[in-house]
């Protein structure tokens, strides 16, 4: 499997991802399926160039995307695995790899706002809840993860 960033050649992709990954869990589908916008792709951040594609045999497979919030700190924005491929380490790589960059760049830390089904797999990636905040459609935990560096 390949990473890279993300073009507008990819959104379709990208779309098909968004869709097929949000709509795993029963009790957001409601909220979804009423807000169809909650659904489109970032295509801002494709143009600036803040979206990495995991890519399986010519087909996006993943996205992750990030919103810088200050020369310190970037937030985790979307991060969406085709549902058959969870659990496979794929999102982990995404999120390691944003890391990565966000050092780079010298950032000290990654920030989150998780859904409750994430909250166990953003743990294992070394982030710590801070505590609920309001989202668009229920509450959401804030993370953050401190970066080495």
């Amino acid at each position: 499997m390949d990473t890279r960033v993300a073009t507008a050649g990819d959104l379709a992709g990208i779309e098909a991802v968004f869709r097929a990954a949000a709509m795993v869990w029963a009790e957001d589908q409601p909220f979804l399926e009423a807000n169809p916008d909650a659904l489109v792709p970032p295509v801002d951040l494709v143009n600036r160039g803040q979206v990495r594609i995991a890519v399986e045999a010519g087909a996006v497979v993943a996205f992750s995307s990030w919103v810088v919030l200050n020369g310190s700190a970037w937030e985790v924005d979307d991060l969406f695995v085709r549902p058959d491929l969870m659990r496979h380490g794929i999102g982990r790589g995404l999120v390691e790899e944003m890391a990565e960059a966000a050092t780079r760049v010298g950032c000290v830390r990654l920030e989150v706002t998780a859904n409750p089904q994430a909250l166990g797999f953003y743990e294992k990636l070394g982030f710590v809840a801070l505590g609920l905040v309001p989202t668009r459609f229920r509450p959401g935990v804030r993370m953050h993860r401190r970066l080495r560096p």
